[in-house]
């Protein structure tokens, strides 16, 4: 009797793992990818999901998952590519709270593109850096930190600056000197800031300076710590 039961045991073990072919495994794993990918979609986490039907796609290739998901790739393609783009562009801004005696400075800070020789990007650096600012004592102001040692704006000193591939308008400058290097003010800084904030693309030209470009289509305000345009400013 006990070699009886032994091997019924032994067959339902064997008809247990027969169950569990590869097959079914593949379409355990897939439908597993497949869940996660919607949830992924629902959440709007695009760079997840593009990951997830990148693996679907190149391990489980003939499953059913992988047939109802190739309508779709494309656009999640194009929600991870815009999705990785965003987070680019919030990196090429750095926002600061600095103390200056009892009170505290404000101010967001962003270098210009790399110039282009040949189509392709330089080794040089940032030809100039922009900073917004608000300061206890100084006031608002937006001005231009020049990488280069030396700098004489012509008289009257003006720039000439388009935002978002529009005509070009002039702004007076006012030139000054950081300590380290030349700067350059933009004059009219409250209308350079309200055109600032629903820019993407900000260019300028200034004689003696490489021409400017910058990519501010990121610019939160709210990360500034206080408003740029406060009329008691």
């Amino acid at each position: 009797m006990k070699k009886i039961l032994f091997l019924f045991l032994i067959l339902l073990l064997a008809a247990c793992n027969a169950e569990k072919t590869p097959e079914t495994q593949n379409d355990g794993q897939a439908a597993a990818l497949m869940k996660d990918l919607d949830v992924a979609v629902q959440n709007k986490n695009w760079l997840q999901a593009l990951q997830n039907a990148d693996v679907l796609l190149a391990r489980f290739p003939d499953s059913a998952e992988a047939k109802a998901l190739k309508p779709r790739y494309e656009e999640i393609g194009k929600q991870a590519q815009a999705m990785q783009e965003e987070r680019r562009l919030a990196t090429l801004w750095d926002y600061q709270q600095v103390p200056v005696g009892k009170k505290t400075q404000f101010s967001a800070g962003i270098y210009s593109k790399p110039e282009m020789f040949a189509g392709e990007p330089s080794d040089l650096p940032p030809a100039a850096r922009m900073i917004i600012r608000i300061h206890p004592e100084w006031g608002n102001s937006i001005y231009l930190v020049l990488a280069q040692s030396q700098f004489r704006c012509g008289s009257p000193c003006t720039m000439q600056i388009s935002f978002d591939d529009g005509a070009y308008k002039t702004f007076p400058g006012l030139q000054a000197d950081t300590g380290n290097g030349p700067a350059l003010f933009i004059e009219n800084e409250k209308a350079f800031y309200k055109a600032l904030q629903t820019a993407k693309n900000i260019k300028i030209k200034v004689k003696g300076v490489p021409d400017l470009e910058y990519e501010v289509a990121s610019y939160d305000a709210a990360k500034l710590g206080a408003d740029f345009l406060d009329k008691k400013k």
